[in-house]
């Protein structure tokens, strides 16, 4: 679905229990009934599928069991942490706070960005002086770190609830990485 910035940016103040009265409100269709509405964000995007659905004649595509294979790439805590670190520096020193100068010259509003991602709320932050530049790298590495963490998290919920995971150590070099994924997808493949 097509994004509605215009429709984001009019309901961006409203709160988490105000967006979902504003979803419940609209005209029900078959997006209605599976939204997910559990968190602000959720509930802005919920209520864009929705609104869309409503005003153009698109169709949600019929969903079935899917036979899912799937390759995680687990690399050890530390590792981790330290290829987050590196590669926040590089974002930082590539130009990633020109990009988001770039997009609130471009009309862009510091409340969008924040909605948009971990990187462009921090930098937007920096920008209107709530955050040092110091603070700015320390609470946005915390933060990408607590993602990661979230993400794993998901990855034991996945295998809880049943689906395989084929691990491959995220500390091997690329090329015995590739060449581990190959083979599992090989051995696979034979049954």
């Amino acid at each position: 679905m097509p994004k509605n910035y215009s429709l984001i940016a009019d309901l961006g103040e409203f709160s988490h229990k105000e967006l979902i009265q504003k979803f419940t409100a609209l005209p029900q269709n078959a997006y209605t009934a599976i939204a997910d509405l559990s968190t602000k964000k959720r509930c802005l995007r919920a209520i864009e599928i929705a609104t869309h659905l409503n005003t153009q004649a698109t169709e949600l595509p019929t969903s079935s069991a899917i036979n899912s294979f799937i390759i995680g790439i687990k690399p050890t805590r530390e590792n981790r942490i330290n290829r987050i670190k590196i590669r926040l520096k590089s974002r930082l020193e590539t130009g990633l706070i020109e990009e988001v100068k770039n997009l609130l010259q471009q009309g862009i509003t510091h409340e969008l960005l924040r909605y948009y991602g971990l990187e462009y709320k921090f930098i937007s932050m920096y920008l209107t002086n709530e955050l040092t530049k110091t603070a700015m790298e320390e609470k946005l590495a915390t933060a990408i770190m607590q993602y990661a963490k979230r993400q794993m998290t998901y990855f034991r919920k996945m295998e809880k609830d049943g689906l395989n995971i084929h691990w491959i150590d995220g500390d091997l070099p690329f090329e015995e990485q590739l060449r581990q994924s190959k083979e599992c997808i090989q051995q696979t493949l034979k049954y």
